[in-house]
């Protein structure tokens, strides 16, 4: 908390100052502005502008737009079971919802983008639309949106993020890059937020003074390992989404006295943990292959056996399994460290990572070679004449490894995996030497801990009350407390913002 003693005089003033430019901190700015024509709106990104757009950039692009409200509430309500939000906050939020497909149709149609629907009954959809038709008004899925500047394509990377890019650039918002938010002045006795301080690349401090309110866009802390190991207790994983996301609202949420949530495994990674691989000198990671064409490769843990039936498709439930009746996280998340094994045929057949998704695959500078050899010469990849000596240079215990592999081959020769069940036609003796191995990571799609946030994004204080003209918007502090269900978070991102502009509208200016 910044002490408005401390402040001798104000660098800059707006009605709304918004921190971070995402697909949150967009429909916050946007709705605000095309409700109040006259609100000076200024959104601050700590990062470049080539580099902006946060997670939602580089995410699947995919809408849960519910048409049914009390279905929506229902199931968003199941999900969230083992950590529940407030019944009130979330029929509002189902209400919500179910007003955003025809202003996202809008938004889509300005920005030059076709809106495609993929119901839950298609026959042959690119993904699974509802993640949990078991539950009761799961029905409430009855679609997923997406969008695409492409003729006879349903889904184009960044289309949605990129639809809202170019709305915020057709307003009058003002945008500033290279702007980090770095406390919030708040006043001491009452609580109130009058502004933000900010820090540019420079060392530059100024202070912004915000009449009407703050909103916090921030994103998650996926990018501190700190964080992440105190949190949630993952050790050694990496990020799928923007380096941006730090934790820095968390830490200020937390000096204004937020009441935090979503700070449990469960909760802070509903989206979950996948399979990743970090190419090297980048920050973050690529998501690996999700669409497999070879069979012949297993993944080991760190005791060098095999763990998972590594052939199922746990992206149709953001790698959750269902186990003593329970959804939990899969193996990837707790199987320490951990290697793809694989012969030439696999490494020969396809890219091993996907390029629909991830920082890494869209906005990084890293470009993965289509048949991994660019990986097998930087030594990403690592090779040998044999398993055993493959084992060595991986750091691996010799026997270990190929009896697992030995095992692993003898069951796909026979057609039963007696340890996982992997199907017999996923199963491909890994026998087509030369032999490799890639680090295996856990992957983090986003962390949605931060402040309880009421339905009109206002931040709750530990006493219980709003703290006044503080906000929070998208993942940071998402609704989304237990089990996600696909699309939530984009469609969050907008409910949330929206809620928060009606209220900033709302809102009496500072004197």
């Amino acid at each position: 908390m910044v002490d408005p003693a401390s402040v001798s005089g104000w660098d800059d003033t707006a009605d709304v100052v918004i921190a971070g430019l995402g697909l949150a901190g967009a429909a916050t700015a946007i709705h605000a502005i095309d409700t109040d024509p006259g609100l000076d709106v200024l959104v601050l990104e700590k990062l470049d502008e080539a580099h902006s757009g946060g997670n939602s950039r580089v995410s699947g692009q995919t809408m849960f737009l519910p048409r049914n409200a009390a279905k929506a509430f229902s199931y968003q309500r199941q999900l969230n079971a083992t950590n529940p939000v407030p019944d009130e906050w979330l029929r509002i939020w189902a209400e919500d919802m179910t007003q955003l497909e025809p202003w996202v149709r809008g938004m889509a149609a300005e920005a030059g983008f076709q809106f495609h629907m993929t119901w839950a009954d298609d026959p042959a959809p690119l993904f699974r639309v509802c993640e949990y038709p078991e539950m009761q008004d799961s029905d409430a899925v009855e679609f997923i949106g997406t969008l695409s500047d492409q003729p006879g394509v349903v889904l184009t990377p960044s289309s949605l993020w990129e639809t809202f890019r170019r709305c915020l650039a057709n307003r009058r918002v003002r945008r500033e890059f290279g702007q980090r938010v770095v406390g919030l002045v708040q006043d001491p006795a009452s609580g109130e937020v009058l502004g933000v301080r900010v820090c540019d690349a420079s060392g530059t401090v100024r202070n912004l003074r915000a009449r009407r309110g703050v909103v916090l866009a921030t994103g998650g802390y996926e990018n501190d390992d700190s964080m992440l190991r105190s949190y949630v207790g993952l050790n050694d994983a990496v990020p799928l989404g923007s380096p941006g996301n730090t934790g820095d609202g968390v830490r200020m949420l937390q000096r204004a006295g937020a009441e935090m949530r979503n700070f449990t495994q469960h909760g802070t990674l509903a989206g979950g943990v996948w399979p990743a691989i970090r190419a090297p000198g980048q920050p973050t990671a690529f998501m690996r292959q999700l669409f497999w064409s070879a069979w012949s490769w297993i993944d080991i843990a760190q005791d060098s056996t095999r763990f998972i039936d590594e052939s199922a498709d746990y992206r149709a439930m953001h790698y959750k399994v269902r186990k003593h009746g329970v959804w939990q996280d899969t193996e990837y998340s707790r199987a320490g460290a951990m290697h793809m094994v694989f012969d030439d045929a696999t490494r020969r057949a396809q890219k091993l990572v996907v390029d629909l998704m991830t920082w890494s695959a869209l906005v990084g500078d890293y470009r993965w070679s289509d048949d991994n050899t660019a990986e097998l010469a930087n030594g990403l990849i690592v090779s040998a004449g044999s398993i055993r000596e493959l084992a060595v240079r991986i750091g691996r215990d010799p026997d270990a490894l190929e009896a697992t592999v030995s095992r692993y081959n003898r069951m796909a020769r026979d057609g039963s995996d007696a340890d996982f069940g992997r199907p017999a036609d996923r199963m491909r003796p890994i026998e087509s030497g030369p032999f490799h191995a890639l680090r295996v990571l856990p992957g983090v799609i986003c962390t949605a801990g931060g402040a309880v946030r009421d339905a009109q994004s206002r931040v709750i204080s530990t006493t219980g009350a709003p703290i006044p003209r503080l906000y929070s918007v998208g993942e940071l502090g998402s609704i989304q407390t237990g089990l996600y269900q696909l699309g939530g978070y984009l469609t969050e991102c907008m409910v949330s913002g929206r809620a928060a502009a009606r209220s900033l509208v709302a809102a009496p200016p500072l004197a």
